[in-house]
């Protein structure tokens, strides 16, 4: 019989262990931007240098960003098959953790977006692209790491971030909503499917998603928009 516990842990570190190899990768490549521009910082690193750490950065952050979306989908069957839907539905620290891991892959799939679509050259040539690609990264990476330390809480063992959650009160077994939507999806709580699915719960997720989804979209075009107005 296979241990799903066992080979969901595999999946998990793999794929946290590249995402996190992604966003060092995306800060030294941002790095080779900025520092030959600081006054005698820049100084300190031939140009050589500077354009090897370069193109040898972007090429580790796309592939380590790519495996690691994939494993993202990898660790989420894996969890599927733990947990099953029935356990996810009933659990609230389980939800959070799918919300969490949702927000980690679209972040990912953005950054994996832009590169594909604009390529090395018209990202970091482009002012906005230049401060949005790294920060989509990054986002990636703190929800990534957020919806990893929730599920060391479900494995029973503590995180680093527990301090963090202790100083700004944040309850790991509390839904992570936004009073909005939560005061919207009580409208369709008492509705005939309320027996079916933790309808509450699954449609505060999808609205924040979409809504997420929509504003990276629209920095997206927005960007692209800007950078062709330059050529």
């Amino acid at each position: 019989m296979v241990d799903w516990s066992g080979v969901h842990s595999i999946t998990v570190s793999m794929h946290e262990g590249m995402l996190t190899l992604a966003l060092i990768a995306v800060v030294v490549r941002f790095l080779a931007v900025i520092v030959p521009k600081i006054p005698f910082v820049g100084w300190l690193f031939s140009d050589e240098f500077v354009a090897k750490a370069a193109r040898y950065s972007e090429t580790v952050a796309f592939i380590a960003a790519l495996g690691g979306a994939i494993g993202i989908i990898a660790s989420a069957t894996t969890g599927t098959i733990l947990f099953t839907p029935g356990g996810i539905l009933s659990s609230v620290t389980v939800q959070n953790k799918v919300m969490m891991v949702i927000y980690s892959f679209t972040f990912w799939v953005v950054f994996l977006t832009i590169r594909l679509r604009f390529g090395d050259n018209k990202i970091w040539t482009n002012k906005v692209l230049t401060l949005f690609y790294p920060a989509t990264a990054l986002m990636g990476f703190l929800t990534t790491m957020f919806a990893g330390s929730i599920g060391g809480t479900l494995a029973g063992k503590e995180t680093i971030l527990e301090p963090f959650y202790q100083l700004f009160g944040i309850h790991k077994n509390q839904p992570w909503i936004l009073p909005p939507i939560t005061e919207f999806s009580k409208m369709v709580v008492n509705s005939p499917l309320k027996d079916l699915l933790n309808v509450s719960s699954i449609l505060q997720i999808v609205i924040i998603l979409n809504v997420v989804i929509i504003a990276l979209v629209l920095i997206y075009v927005a960007a692209g928009a800007h950078s062709r107005s330059k050529t």
